[in-house]
């Protein structure tokens, strides 16, 4: 567990010490009310992992016990009616705090603070969020169970925090508050003897968080959900109350990923480099072998771009009217998952206000299973998953976000499991999230979680095998994933895809296809290869040769190739005993 105080990393370059932050502490709001039902043990038990705080709320009830509950009414979080102070606690746990949420979490109980305190335990810091009862009693139950430094005791009402500091001067506190942030709130949050603001973040500004750091005070912000997180990221606050702490973990996660974790479950990549050797081709090559495309609609050569009107390598333009690469149906994009990913580079020519039609495809396709898109209505580009259960999410980017004639990262990611009983859809821009959808659309965070559609016959640039839906603007280093990237990995392709580093480089997945019988003059069967490993990224020991019957494997290691460095990046890769056709692939790692 991270100590409350926000530590800080001291680095020296060039002699120069730099002070780097850590990232703001995880805050689950209402015990992380997205994926549960609120203030309950199982929200608790379901976000404990993700979250360096668990902030609930308490009332008392009429025979003067503690419980977590939320509103000062019972009907919107349970099946029962009237105010909680009115009732006994005998009378609360008659109640169904769950059924409301989902039927899987029927029979959930309200629970005491005592019991929320020992379901949290000792794995995250209760953030207990004061909604009625007096300081006395606060002070009571807390010194009761022993937990009096390791949790944090938060409120709107600064005259019962007074009161808490005066009778307990050792128990952690924040001041909650909205609107204006100013010096002055500050000072007298100080004046109080509490060290710790919790403002909403509507009304936190850059220059309050500087200041508020500067006289050695912490500031959470609340409550912060999609791609806002991301902000006061930035803004280096010291917490972020969120009722999606799996999110805020995921993006304060910046592990990167090695090549071989990169490549994990990768179902299809569309280099686009098809055209820089011959420009007349009508084929864009998937790299991993599974899907290649059909190039269409092209009078004469397709307009393949190279070098610097590409994103790397090679890229392909779309006219909108009628130029588009079919992707045919194939059990391999049928995925067989709850979870995937699609990636690719995009150069628009229209803004999605500017189309002819509703929408046009980036990668699209008439049963929409998994589609990048332009959406004139929304002014969005959108990315939509559709579950077999036929429910669907559309978390799009803003118009205002995207500018023309400029190489832009998109990537959708949909999570079937982000949740026990629901799933997750996530939008990024250029390595930043811009929209998050929890649940299916209109499902009030429940569902996305059962198997993706399939069927699918996709294409970029158009409605899959539909003539509709045409897009204008160029693509490029279109990727597939049967799994859900992490935040961290989409920001390294991202980064590395700006300096001009290609997926393919990054992953060094080099797959051969189709490959005749090769003799030597002296009789035998062998292969000999030679490939250029870019960046001296890779040792010869990292190597290794794979071959298999068919392009969807099993890939087995073969255990008599030679892999040689033959120096400047080159190396000489030969195997003897070769089939008449086997189709082979490079890889790197383990």
């Amino acid at each position: 567990m991270r100590n409350l105080c926000c530590s800080i990393l001291l680095l020296v370059i060039g002699g120069l010490a730099v002070v780097q932050a850590e990232p703001p502490l995880t805050i689950a709001h209402r015990g992380g009310a997205i994926f549960a039902p609120e203030n309950t043990i199982p929200a608790f038990l379901a976000n404990i992992e993700q979250s360096d705080l668990i902030e609930l709320d308490v009332y008392n009830t009429l025979d003067g016990e503690l419980v977590v509950i939320h509103d000062t009414t019972l009907d919107r979080t349970t099946d029962g009616t009237g105010r909680v102070q009115d009732k006994t606690l005998a009378e609360l746990k008659a109640l169904d705090a769950g059924s409301w949420y989902a039927p899987e979490f029927a029979g959930t109980r309200i629970p005491t603070l005592e019991e929320a305190l020992a379901a949290i335990g000792t794995d995250s810091i209760p953030l207990i969020e004061h909604k009625q009862g007096s300081a006395g009693l606060y002070v009571q139950t807390l010194q009761r169970l022993n937990r009096t430094t390791d949790v944090v005791v938060q409120s709107f009402n600064w005259s019962f925090l007074r009161s808490m500091h005066d009778h307990a001067p050792e128990i952690p506190l924040a001041a909650l508050g909205s609107g204006e942030l100013t010096e002055a709130k500050v000072l007298e949050i100080q004046a109080i003897g509490i060290p710790r603001v919790a403002w909403a973040h509507g009304d936190v500004q850059p220059e309050m968080v500087d200041f508020i750091h500067a006289q050695g005070m912490e500031l959470f912000v609340w409550t912060v959900n999609g791609g806002t997180i991301e902000k006061f990221i930035d803004y280096a606050v010291d917490g972020i109350i969120t009722d999606d702490p799996r999110l805020v973990a995921n993006l304060t996660d910046t592990r990167p990923s090695t090549r071989t974790g990169l490549a994990q479950d990768l179902v299809s990549y569309w280099a686009m480099d098809d055209g820089l050797n011959d420009a007349s081709s009508r084929v864009a090559l998937d790299c991993e072998g599974r899907n290649p495309g059909s190039v269409q609609g092209y009078l004469g050569n397709p307009k393949w771009a190279g070098g610097i009107s590409a994103m790397s390598g090679g890229a392909l333009y779309f006219d909108g009217v009628e130029q588009f690469v079919e992707i045919p149906a194939s059990e391999s994009l049928d995925l067989d998952s709850n979870s995937v990913t699609i990636s690719m580079w995009v150069r628009l020519a229209e803004l999605p206000s500017q189309i002819a039609g509703s929408f046009a495809g980036l990668y699209d396709s008439v049963p929409d299973c998994y589609v990048l898109y332009l959406d004139r209505g929304s002014k969005e580009i959108r990315f939509k998953v559709t579950n077999r259960d036929g429910r669907a999410t559309r978390p799009g980017i803003p118009e205002s976000a995207l500018q023309l004639g400029t190489w832009h990262h998109v990537v959708g990611v949909a999570n079937g499991n982000a949740g026990p009983v629901s799933g997750q859809a996530l939008i990024y821009l250029d390595g930043r999230l811009m929209d998050a959808h929890s649940g299916a659309d209109g499902q009030n965070y429940r569902f996305l979680n059962d198997l993706i559609q399939t069927g699918q016959t996709a294409a970029m640039g158009r409605n899959g095998d539909q003539a509709t839906n045409w897009f204008k603007g160029a693509v490029d280093d279109i990727a597939i994933w049967r799994r859900a990237l992490r935040a961290a990995e989409v920001r390294q392709i991202f980064e590395a895809g700006r300096t001009g580093v290609s997926l393919m480089q990054q992953v060094m997945d080099l797959r051969l296809l189709g490959l005749e019988t090769i003799t030597s003059a002296g009789g035998a069967e062998s292969l000999q290869l030679q490939f250029r490993v870019e960046h001296g990224l890779v040792q010869p020991a990292e190597l290794r040769l794979e071959a298999a019957d068919s392009s969807e494997g099993p890939f087995q290691p073969e255990a008599n190739a030679v892999i040689e460095s033959a120096g400047d990046g080159l190396y000489l890769v030969s195997r003897e005993g070769l089939k008449t056709q086997e189709f082979l692939r490079l890889k790197a790692g383990d």
